[in-house]
């Protein structure tokens, strides 16, 4: 509970560090993980490249890196697929903003 309302928080007042705090699944990731090859390496790009976050998206095998700007994400985009490549692992990407309008309903 601690890490979602470190979220919550960390969102509202744009607190990055808050948020690449907050977002450590220490349940369910160790888990999963192993379902997905080179998910700590990827893991370990990403932030290293600059990622706020890196986690598993949904129940997998789908990944994401939060980032702040363009610039990074597309840097840790090319990184990311360039290692599952040297893995021999096909992959496809998509690097998109995150939506601030909320949900919305479309007639």
């Amino acid at each position: 509970m601690g890490n979602v309302a470190g979220l919550v928080s960390g969102l509202f007042l744009k607190d990055y560090d808050l948020i690449g705090r907050s977002m450590q699944d220490v349940l369910i990731e160790p888990i999963r993980s192993i379902l997905i090859p080179d998910f700590y390496r990827m893991r370990e790009l990403a932030l290293a490249n600059g990622a706020i976050s890196f986690g598993i998206s949904g129940s997998g095998p789908s990944v994401f890196a939060l980032c702040k700007n363009l610039e990074t994400a597309e840097k840790i985009t090319a990184t990311l697929q360039a290692q599952l490549k040297s893995s021999s692992i096909k992959s496809l990407t998509f690097v998109s903003k995150v939506n601030s309008a909320g949900p919305q309903v479309i007639s």
